[in-house]
Formats: C-alpha cells, structure tokens, sequence
C-alpha cells in the first residue's frame, strides 16, 4: 500500500522533500486506481516529469575511477 512504501521509504533516509513528492504521486495514482478519478489531460506529461526527476534525484552516484600506478 502506499502507507507502506512511504513508511519503507523514510528508512531509507530519503531526503524529505523527495519522500513528499513520492506521497503526492502516490496519492494520486491512489484516487485514479481507486476512487476512479480522471485526471486532466494535462496530468499526464506532468507527472511523468514528475518522476523522471525523481528518479534523477534518487538514483546513485557512478563509482569512482579507480586510480592506476602506471609508472
């Protein structure tokens, strides 16, 4: 459920305004599966954005190169 994953996601150490961005989401995706909202057209490109940004933000930081002795 959505109580859950946000309850998972604050263990994880999610800076908090990523864990309120992932509520609002979530919350929404909830009233369209089940309250059988409709939202607007324009929702659509705007939440998508919305988690491509997301992922952006959370996604982790490539390693490091590693240094060479090449001497």
């Amino acid at each position: 459920t959505t109580r859950e994953i946000l309850q998972q996601l604050g263990r994880l150490g999610l800076a908090s305004d990523v864990q309120a961005q992932l509520r609002e989401l979530l919350q929404t995706a909830d009233l369209v599966k089940f309250a059988k909202a409709q939202p607007p057209a324009e929702f659509h490109p705007r939440v998508l954005q919305q988690v491509r940004e997301l992922i952006e933000q959370t996604k982790p930081a490539p390693p490091a190169p590693e240094e060479t002795n090449e001497s």
